[in-house]
C-alpha cells in the first residue's frame, strides 16, 4: 500500500491569511486508495469471505483530576467508514451477482467484469423472449479458485498457495488529515479479515495505519505569497519583516529578511526566533474546548559575543549586538550577524555580476558599524522534524475535533542610548538598564514532510544517474 494519500480540494488549516473559512472544491477528483491483500495459505482452508474495512476516527482524551482520583474520558467520533467485499462464497449461489477484482490473481481464474462482458458479447446471443434474460451468461462467471464446495456452511475450499487481491477505495477530498497529538488523534486504519468456515477455525485479520496528507492547494498562494510586517518603535527604530510563504514542511525552511533603520541611538541586544504550536480539543459537538499549554522551539538566538576572539562565547557585556562598534579589526566578520548580511546584500541587493555582488557585501558589513544604519539580513529558520519532541502539522477542519495552529515568532531586545540623559550607557547598572522587547507574530501552516518539493516533484533528468 501507499505510504502516504494526497487528498485535493482544502488546505490543511482550512483557512486563508485572514482566518477565514475556506470553501471546500468539492469538483476535486477524488484520491485512491490502492493496495494488495496477499492471503498466503500454508494448506488447504475453507473460506467463506474475504474483506477490506477502512475507517477513520476523531478521538479525544479528556484526563481530569490526579493519582487515584484520575478519570480518564474519550470521545470518538467516526469520519469516515467503507467496507469492499474482496470474495465471498454466495457469490456461487447468486450466479448473476459479479464485481470488479472479486477473484484473486494469484493461483485460480483471474477474470474480470470487463474480461466477463467482453466474453459475453463474443458468445452467441440467445433469442429473444419475454422472459428477462441476465447479461452476463453464468457459465462465463467465473468460480473462485475453489476444488469443492459446501453449500451447508457456505464456505469454499481453497488450494495451497498465496492468493492476491488488489483494491482501489476512493476517498472524498473533505477529509480531516492524519493527526495524532497529546490528548487526540485523527487516524485511519484498514483491517483486512478472511472469514473462514468450521466450528474450531479461527479468522484470520491484519489491520495497518493509513496515512491521509492534504496536498498543496493548486490554487492556493501559500507558498508564493510573503507576509510583510513594517512599523515603527516609539520613533526610534523602524523595521521591516518579510516571511518568504505561509506554508512549510516539516523539516523545511523558513527564509526571513529583516531591516532596521535606526532613527534615534537605539542599540539591540539579542534576537530570538521561535516557532510556537497551540492545540485545542473541542468535545460534544465543538461546544466545549479545552486549550493545551503551547509548545515552543527555538530557531533562531543570536546573543552579543566577546571582544576577544579566542573566546566567541555569549557575554554578559552592554554592547549588544548591533551596531557592533569594537576596536577589534575582525569584530564585524566574528559577529554571528556576518553571514546573514552578506546573504541579503547577494540575494536582495539587485547585483548581477561577481563583482557587484561582492561590491554590496562589503558595504552591507560596513553598514554593522555604522549606528545610523540601515542595518540588513536574511535568514532561513529550520522547521524542527521533532525528533526529540513531536510537532503536529496544522489543521483546523470541521470534521476534526482537533485544531492546531502554528505562530512564527520574533523578539528583538532594544534599548534607547538617550533615555538616560547625559550619563553614558555603558556607565550604567545592567540591573537599571531600560530594555525593551518588541514582538513580531507570523501566523504560519506547518505541513506533513511528505508536502515537500522532493515528493510532489518529478526527478530532474540530469539528476538521474547514468546507466551503467
Amino acid at each position: 500500500m501507499e505510504p502516504v494519500i494526497y487528498l485535493r480540494g482544502q488546505s490543511a488549516v482550512g483557512e486563508d491569511a485572514r482566518g477565514r473559512r475556506r470553501q471546500i472544491d468539492f469538483d476535486a477528483p477524488p484520491s485512491q486508495l490502492r493496495g494488495l491483500v496477499t492471503l498466503y495459505l500454508p494448506r488447504p482452508s475453507r473460506i467463506k469471505e474475504i474483506t477490506i474495512t477502512l475507517q477513520g476516527k476523531s478521538r479525544t482524551d479528556w484526563p481530569e483530576g490526579i493519582g487515584p482520583n484520575r478519570l480518564d474520558t474519550v470521545e470518538e467520533s467516526i469520519i469516515f467508514s467503507q467496507k469492499v467485499i474482496l470474495f465471498t462464497s454466495r457469490d456461487a449461489q447468486s450466479p448473476h451477482r459479479t464485481r470488479r477484482r472479486a477473484s484473486s490473481v494469484g493461483p485460480g481464474i483471474n477474470w474480470t467484469k470487463d474480461e466477463i462482458e467482453r466474453r459475453a458479447k463474443d458468445s452467441t446471443t440467445a433469442p429473444s423472449s419475454t422472459t428477462p434474460s441476465p447479461l452476463v451468461s453464468p457459465a462465463l462467471i467465473p468460480s473462485p479458485p475453489a476444488t469443492s464446495d459446501d453449500p451447508s456452511n457456505g464456505g469454499r475450499e481453497f488450494p495451497k498457495g498465496t492468493f492476491n487481491y488488489p483494491f482501489s477505495i476512493p476517498l472524498p477530498s473533505n477529509l480531516p488529515p492524519t493527526l495524532h497529538a497529546d490528548f487526540g488523534s485523527n487516524a485511519y486504519s484498514i483491517r483486512a479479515h478472511v472469514h473462514r468456515a468450521g466450528p474450531l477455525t479461527s479468522n484470520l485479520s491484519s489491520e495497518m495505519e493509513v496515512t491521509l496528507v492534504h496536498a498543496p492547494d493548486e490554487n492556493g498562494s501559500e507558498e508564493v505569497e510573503s507576509i510583510v510586517v513594517e512599523r515603527n518603535w516609539e520613533d526610534a527604530l523602524r523595521y521591516m519583516i518579510v516571511v518568504m510563504g505561509k506554508s512549510f514542511p516539516v523539516g523545511g525552511k523558513i527564509p526571513i529578511w529583516a531591516k532596521f533603520v535606526p532613527m534615534e541611538k537605539v542599540r539591540i541586544h539579542r534576537i530570538f526566533a521561535t516557532l510556537e504550536e497551540r492545540t485545542a480539543y473541542y468535545a460534544k459537538g465543538r461546544r466545549v474546548a479545552r486549550h493545551e499549554v503551547p509548545r515552543r522551539w527555538t530557531l533562531l538566538k543570536i546573543l552579543p559575543v566577546s571582544d576577544t576572539p579566542s573566546f566567541k562565547s555569549p557575554s554578559s557585556n552592554n554592547k549588544g549586538i548591533l551596531p557592533i562598534l569594537s576596536e577589534n579589526t575582525n569584530a564585524i566578520m566574528d559577529s554571528p550577524l556576518a553571514n546573514m548580511t552578506r546573504a541579503a546584500a547577494a540575494a536582495y541587493s539587485g547585483a548581477v555580476g561577481s563583482a557587484e555582488k561582492e561590491e554590496a557585501m562589503s558595504f552591507a558589513l560596513a553598514s554593522l558599524a555604522d549606528p545610523s544604519g540601515p542595518w540588513e539580513f536574511a535568514m532561513e529558520l529550520e522547521v524542527p522534524t521533532g525528533t526529540s519532541t513531536r510537532i503536529n502539522i496544522s489543521s483546523n477542519h470541521l470534521k476534526s475535533n482537533i485544531a492546531v495552529h502554528h505562530i512564527v515568532r520574533l523578539s528583538i531586545r532594544v534599548e534607547r542610548l538617550d533615555a538616560y540623559g547625559s550619563a553614558s550607557a555603558e556607565s550604567i547598572p545592567e540591573s537599571q538598564r531600560k530594555l525593551y522587547d518588541i514582538l513580531i507574530e507570523a501566523p504560519v501552516a506547518i505541513n506533513h514532510s511528505h508536502t515537500a518539493n522532493a515528493w510532489l516533484t518529478l526527478p530532474d533528468y540530469w539528476s538521474v544517474p547514468p546507466p551503467p
